[in-house]
């Protein structure tokens, strides 16, 4: 005896039911792919700025500042534009801290005095990357001297350093910029 093959009759809704289920786990798999993005980290963040990967850190600042209440965000601003100059990127910093002046805008509000002398040294560093040391040294002779030590040291330590010679202090900067505006 032979046996007779079997005959297997598709409907119309168990095509819709293949079709889902296919559907569905394709849609899965392309979502498992590319991962769902992580939260911000300031780990993260500092980790990539300390292994040199400034572009990437600079991102991460960025995506700090979408999350956090004003100043926060200002300082994770400032940051992210310090970051995107180390990474010779001067338009990305730019964007950075035109954002930040129509966030300051936008709230009303005035800097904290070291977000001041930040922004002030973002400038300086900003105008440095796009080839523009004259504007940089007119700018840094219109600095006030921060009272706070630790934002004069800040001063002499970020960006100006790579104008100023090694060790010098605020009032040699003055000089310095003085003689060369």
């Amino acid at each position: 005896m032979r046996a007779q093959p079997l005959r297997l009759t598709i409907t119309p809704s168990l095509w819709r039911i293949a079709a889902t289920t296919l559907l569905s786990l394709w849609l899965a798999s392309c979502a498992g792919l590319g991962g769902a993005a992580s939260p911000p980290s300031i780990d993260r963040a500092e980790s990539l700025w300390q292994r040199g990967d400034t572009a990437a850190a600079a991102r991460e600042f960025e995506r700090l500042a979408d999350g956090n209440d004003f100043s926060a965000a200002t300082d994770f601003r400032l940051r992210a534009a310090r970051a995107w100059l180390a990474a010779q990127r001067p338009a990305d910093a730019r964007r950075v801290l035109t954002a930040l002046d129509g966030a300051v805008r936008a709230a009303g509000a005035t800097l904290s005095p070291a977000q001041q002398n930040g922004r002030q040294l973002a400038d300086i560093d900003l105008a440095l990357g796009e080839g523009q040391a004259q504007a940089a040294w007119a700018q840094l002779a219109a600095l006030k001297e921060p009272r706070d030590p630790a934002q004069r040291e800040c001063l002499t330590s970020e960006g100006v350093a790579r104008i100023a010679p090694e060790g010098a202090s605020y009032g040699d900067l003055q000089l310095l910029a003085g003689s060369r505006s």
